[in-house]
């Protein structure tokens, strides 16, 4: 599939909303995703939305410019392919914007978050790699101009993760380099528990350039960076 899909409003979706898998240059826009009615309890004290992502893309060449996600998951994520832009959309209410969880064989390329905005979220921007995974990797992010607000964590960055129960050791299979934020990050984390910075790289496996002065942070405790990522231009 390619071309542009647009101004379409999807309403209480169960579970995942969108799944994204083009192999061409693909542009969504002007799409909202109303879910906070999963914000409340049914009649029988079960929440109303469960895993309700937004938008989980295994593509090429995909935009996703101007859309509005009010959900109880991953506004984004992507877990798979290359060529892919996230920009100027609004995040409510969920887990923020995710690379991943990556998992064993998956290789993730050349991704640029701008101009995003993230409010009431756990987690802010986050990259998970699957504990154990092998043969991957996620090369080359960019993120610049977000505007974030989270109550767990801003800034997200584990190789430890196994579904939902991270383990805290993190793994070497999956290969993150050269992630980078430029021009104007700004992360606000709420609470006293909140972390602003979380990373937990494996022996070895976290490389390349990883320029991070485009990132301000604050709010909450200044958190952890563990694994010796090649961060310059930031610190705790």
């Amino acid at each position: 599939m390619s071309g542009t899909f647009s101004n379409l409003i999807v309403k209480n979706a169960p579970v995942q909303t969108f799944s994204i898998g083009n192999k061409e240059p693909l542009l969504l826009t002007g799409v909202t995703v109303d879910n906070r009615d999963g914000d409340e309890l049914g009649s029988d004290g079960e929440a109303l939305g469960h895993n309700s992502d937004c938008f989980d893309v295994s593509a090429v060449s995909a935009t996703l410019d101007g859309n509005f996600c009010y959900n109880q998951d991953d506004c984004l994520a992507i877990n798979d392919g290359s060529g892919i832009t996230f920009s100027n959309n609004y995040c409510s209410g969920g887990h923020g914007i995710s690379i991943g969880s990556v998992k064993s064989g998956k290789h993730i390329s050349d991704i640029k978050m701008t101009g995003n905005t993230v409010v009431g979220s756990t987690n802010g921007l986050r990259i998970k790699t699957i504990a154990g995974a092998t043969d991957g990797s996620v090369i080359g992010v960019t993120y610049s101009g977000n505007n974030v607000q989270a109550t767990k964590y801003g800034i997200v960055i584990q190789q430890d993760y196994e579904n939902g129960s991270p383990t805290g050791k993190p793994t070497n299979g999956i290969e993150i380099r050269d992630i980078n934020f430029t021009d104007g990050n700004t992360v606000e984390v709420e609470g006293d528990k909140a972390q602003q910075v979380y990373v937990l790289c494996g022996d070895g496996s976290c490389t390349g350039t990883w320029d991070w002065s485009g990132l301000s942070v604050s709010g909450g405790s200044k958190g952890n960076i563990t694994g010796n990522p090649p961060i310059t231009g930031f610190s705790l």
